[in-house]
């Protein structure tokens, strides 16, 4: 384990002697050795570049940006980050990812648009688009994927930005009829990209032919000025993730080729003939929309990785602020239940969601080769269905959680957790955005409801038993709701009504149900008995504390009776979070980024909590100073700029 130090000595030590497992062998476990021995690599590089010295949400917006861009460049032409190492080497392309999200998520937003837009162009485009796509895998150019409208997000069939074909110049023209059908919250639009990918409603000799992808020029890639027919506004300053320019396009009557659509799957001839291998609209809109799996799959993963960090700073915290006791000694706040309640679970899901979340994107990127090298048609549409189903349930179910997660954990710090020095604010603010990319989560996972599990692997325990009985139960009950509704309120009215505590809830047991699943399968090739002990007790935490969630509907369908199973559960929980408490220093040293890209006072890896904070508040020259208006506070008597009214 030479490739992993020791952490430092400090108060951290109480717990980390009483872990029952080696949190080195953890590490390595969930990164391989590669991928950790790659981490400890960049991590050198990046904590001594000076790009990356500073703190962004310090600055104004404008510097946010123009530091978040450079550090995006130089994580691209150093290799630090790239597109093509998911395929090539996941292992390092997911330390190097979380860890930039973890560092500068401003620089991760603008990878991962990048990685859309050059993914979106290499999955759906041609030959003729090869060129632009080089140009933007090397950094030369940046690209934007549009979708979302101003009047109209999850609603795809509503959006109304069209392209109608032009025989008589062999060109497509793209407009925009009003404000909201302009394209809205798009990555690097605001001041920044070239080129857009874009989503219209084509036109060819009148006839609709749905939604298609088009390669849209927008800025003079050497002035940044816009081209006529385009317009391109930043939607100014967010709640946070300022760093990234999100913009709106407005397109007016504006002429591109008719190459530039992307025609992997249709195309048009230079006669006006549209041709298309699909064979039906719904599943032409389906193979054009298959990309944002990958981006819902992406948003799992960073629901953990930024939820991660957040319960490192409040576990550490917790393991060194003491208060009250039973005699003379203070206790650390980690020893009382109530904190563990308050905690503990949150990590239990972190680990499951980063065990299940990995297996999820790395399958979607094996999904999306096969599909690029032309792989069996027959089983890839099926495949790709499933990862649309748990992906459109995994971000909001996940999401959901792990931001109460970061709430909880600012909450669990005190006051201390209030200060910016903190970073539990930063997080905050910066997780926030993840509830609606890729999808508003209460729309989307109306999707998975809308699909019916046909086979369920059997598992011999008594957490997976309920949960099979309660998908099932679940699935009944809904498919009855809407069956009856349906006869009354029609097709879309039934599907509306049956949301809430019926298909939701569905969505939401199912991908817990998967999750656990696959997160079994991955505990069982632990290769060391002390690190497989520890997380098969997260595992039951996570299980247990999910189903307390849907106790009433285990009575209500008669799975359960009388009290005893409530309060076996309620105990068990109670039980677990005891029994991981001692583990969970180490836990979170497992999945904690470096001091340097975790940025707190409060949980840095040698505990020491309050000299830190005691260095942070009086470093500031501010702090120990008048303020420049302090005559205003003593005069404020004898000013006679009073209201006569």
């Amino acid at each position: 384990m030479s490739i992993l130090p020791d952490f430092p000595p400090g108060p951290l030590d109480f717990y980390r002697t009483k872990s029952s497992f080696d949190w080195k062998k953890m590490k390595i476990f969930l990164d391989t050795e590669d991928g950790v021995q790659f981490e400890k690599e960049i991590s050198k590089k990046l904590q001594t570049h000076p790009e990356f010295q500073k703190d962004l949400t310090c600055e104004e917006m404008d510097e946010q940006r123009r530091i978040s861009f450079r550090r995006h460049l130089y994580n691209i032409r150093s290799g630090i980050l790239s597109e093509n190492q998911f395929f090539e080497n996941f292992a390092r392309a997911n330390v190097s990812s979380r860890l930039m999200l973890q560092l500068c998520p401003c620089a991760a937003f603008r990878f991962a648009t990048g990685s859309l837009f050059t993914g979106v162009l290499r999955s759906q485009g041609g030959e003729q688009h090869q060129e632009i796509l080089q140009q933007a895998e090397n950094g030369d150019i940046i690209g934007s994927f549009c979708m979302t409208e101003v009047g109209h997000g999850s609603d795809i069939k509503g959006f109304r930005t069209t392209a109608t074909y032009d025989k008589n110049t062999d060109e497509f023209v793209l407009h925009t009829p009003d404000f909201e059908a302009a394209k809205c919250w798009i990555g690097c639009m605001g001041q920044s990209a070239s080129y857009a990918i874009v989503y219209a409603q084509l036109y060819v000799d009148g006839t609709h032919h749905g939604l298609h992808m088009f390669l849209v020029p927008i800025r003079n890639p050497k002035t940044l000025l816009t081209y006529p027919g385009v317009v391109a506004t930043d939607m100014g300053e967010k709640i946070g993730v300022n760093g990234m320019d999100n913009g709106i396009l407005i397109l007016d009557k504006y002429r591109i080729p008719r190459g530039n659509l992307l025609n992997k799957s249709a195309h048009v001839t230079p006669d006006g003939k549209y041709v298309t291998a699909h064979k039906t609209r719904k599943e032409k809109n389906g193979a054009a929309l298959g990309i944002l799996s990958l981006g819902r799959s992406k948003t799992t993963l960073a629901c953990e990785t930024t939820a991660g960090k957040a319960l490192t700073i409040a576990v550490r915290y917790a393991a060194v602020r003491k208060q009250f006791g039973c005699g003379k000694e203070e206790q650390p706040i980690l020893e009382y239940q109530a904190h563990q309640y308050r905690l503990l679970p949150y990590l239990a899901t972190a680990y499951t969601t980063r065990i299940f979340g990995m297996f999820l994107l790395e399958t979607t990127y094996k999904f999306i080769w096969d599909v690029f090298m032309g792989g069996d048609k027959e089983y890839l549409n099926a495949l790709g269905k499933e990862i649309h189903v748990i992906s459109s349930a995994s971000k909001p179910a996940v999401g959901w959680v792990l931001r109460d997660a970061i709430q909880e954990c600012r909450e669990a710090c005190g006051g201390h957790g209030y200060l910016k020095a903190a970073g539990i604010g930063n997080i905050r603010n910066d997780n926030d955005c993840n509830m609606t990319f890729e999808g508003e989560n209460h729309v989307i996972i109306q999707q998975t409801s809308n699909w019916l599990i046909k086979l369920w692997p059997e598992v011999e325990q008594d957490i997976m038993a309920a949960y099979q009985w309660l998908v099932c139960y679940l699935l009944k009950e809904t498919a009855l709701k809407y069956h009856t509704l349906i006869q009354k309120e029609g097709e879309f009215w039934a599907r509306n009504n049956t949301q809430v505590y019926y298909a939701k809830s569905l969505s939401i047991a199912f991908v817990q149900n998967f999750m656990l699943q696959r997160t079994l399968v991955t505990i069982n090739q632990a290769p060391d008995v002390y690190t497989k002990a520890v997380l098969l007790k997260l595992f039951s935490l996570y299980g247990l504390w999910s189903l307390e969630k849907f106790l009433a509907t285990l009575y209500e369908g008669g799975y359960a009776h009388g009290c005893q199973p409530s309060r076996l559960i309620h105990e068990a929980i109670l039980k677990l979070c005891s029994d991981i408490k001692n583990d969970s220093v180490s836990l979170v040293d497992a999945i904690a980024p470096p001091d340097f890209a975790l940025n707190s006072v409060l949980g840095a890896s040698d505990g020491q909590v309050y000299k830190r904070l005691e260095r942070e508040l009086f470093r500031n020259p501010y702090n120990l100073s008048r303020p420049t208006w302090w005559r205003e506070m003593i005069n404020w008597n004898t000013d006679h700029s009073k209201n006569k009214l």
